[in-house]
């Protein structure tokens, strides 16, 4: 059986080596919960962050370099990447590692684009039947506003390709729909990703959050997740990278993420050959759940609570998928409940100043993990890089407890001695049933 597999060497070998690219929250969490497999050997990141450089060395490389990806994972003696980056994904770095014969984790390029061109996710909806909002799509900003002023408001503008997840703006005012339009179409503010734009349907309801790993036609589905993507309490302000989330879903159970999955995981994998980690972001309407996107890679944050959930083994389920046998592995998880509030800069989503001491790490506890997203790390101390710096995630046996566990380690966070920005409402949002 070995010999005919991609990759015979992941199955024998007593430990692994793997390689996570990815600077942010996911990359430390996946880093975070390979580190506790059995065969986990050493683990290296590019480009990585202050928390991954507690658990492996970071490593800068040039990803349009492919003759240094070959010699970086010669001279790591690299087993299995682990892409996490939705642009490199878009860019088609899995086909190059694998270009140098290593294994790596994720979908190629033409498959990575069912997150970077909207359009195209949407035209295979369509195609497949898969529930979703109805929609049309402009590549001249004329066009696209006359639509937009015969149309009735509340309706959705998405930029088509990848804009760090605040390409998506919910126009409830006419004023609301000559900006966008205007930053996307005609000042870049998105670059080429907002040359074409996405007017869609408002739908009305709860989204959440669904991921999957597949593998020749084969899903395994994990436990549901709902994220805060706008930046204020009850979900007002700007949509950001995602400022908290929480897994499972109390009131949207095992069954239910099934069933959502056979609407629009199955019909994809049947009109597709994606292979990787599907994520797949549902509307929970009074018709059933709707796809409001699908993305190509882990969440951010979503993964944070998956990882700190997951029981198993993650190493073995994804060497099972760039295998092709994880029809022989179940994804099993602790009972309980994670909830991942976001640590950010002041003046997020817009560019803010990098730099900050960050104190108040060390009042964590073995219920709450603290994912670096933003950080340097500087000798024995940690300063802020970006936007998005923490994800703070408590687990308990509730929603609340897992909740409190995460706010009274965030509340003791300072950034330059300034509490940090945050939502104080993250899973408090009631059941829509």
């Amino acid at each position: 059986m070995a010999e005919t597999l991609p990759y015979p060497e992941l199955e024998t070998k007593e430990t692994l080596n793997v390689w996570v690219l990815d600077a942010g929250g996911r990359g430390h969490a996946l880093g975070y919960k390979l580190a506790q497999a059995e065969r986990i050997g050493n683990i290296v990141f590019s480009p990585g962050n202050g928390g991954t450089e507690d658990i492996g060395e970071n490593c800068a490389v040039d990803f349009d370099d492919s003759q240094e990806i070959g010699e970086f994972c010669g001279e790591y003696d690299i087993d299995l990447a682990v892409v996490g980056m939705d642009r490199l994904l878009a860019n088609g770095v899995v086909g190059v590692i694998r270009s140098h014969g290593v294994a790596a984790f994720g979908p190629t390029q033409q498959q990575a684009r069912i997150e970077s061109d909207r359009s195209y996710a949407k035209d295979i909806m369509k195609y497949a039947g898969i529930p979703t909002a109805k929609y049309e799509v402009f590549d001249e900003y004329t066009a696209a506003q006359e639509h937009c002023d015969s149309r009735q408001l509340p309706y959705v503008v998405k930029a088509n390709g990848l804009a760090d997840g605040k390409g998506v703006t919910i126009c409830r005012e006419r004023g609301d729909v000559s900006r966008v339009l205007r930053e996307m179409m005609l000042l870049d503010r998105f670059g080429a990703s907002g040359d074409r734009v996405i007017v869609e349907e408002f739908l009305v309801g709860q989204e959440i959050s669904e991921h999957d790993i597949c593998s020749q036609g084969i899903y395994k589905t994990f436990i549901s997740a709902q994220d805060h993507k706008q930046l204020g309490d009850g979900d007002t302000g700007p949509m950001t990278g995602g400022m908290g989330t929480i897994a499972p879903v109390p009131w949207f159970d095992a069954s239910q993420i099934s069933e959502a999955a056979r609407s629009s995981v199955e019909p994809l994998l049947d009109a597709t050959s994606f292979e990787g980690l599907l994520f797949t972001g549902h509307m929970v309407t009074t018709d059933g759940p709707k796809v409001v996107e699908y993305n190509a890679r882990f969440g951010d944050p979503e993964t944070q609570v998956f990882m700190q959930r997951m029981k198993s083994d993650l190493l073995e389920h994804l060497v099972a998928a760039v295998n092709g046998h994880l029809y022989t592995e179940r994804i099993d998880w602790h009972e309980g409940y994670s909830v991942c509030v976001v640590a950010a800069s002041e003046g997020y989503p817009d560019p803010v100043m990098p730099g900050q001491k960050i104190t108040g790490l060390d009042s964590t506890n073995e219920d709450v993990t603290i994912f670096h997203a933003g950080t340097t790390k500087q000798g024995d101390e940690y300063y802020s890089t970006a936007g998005r710096v923490l994800g703070v995630t408590g687990s308990g046996p509730s929603i609340d407890i897992a909740r409190d566990r995460a706010y009274a380690v965030i509340e003791r966070l300072r950034f330059d001695e300034k509490k940090p920005i945050f939502r104080t409402d993250i899973g408090k949002r009631p059941s829509p049933f």
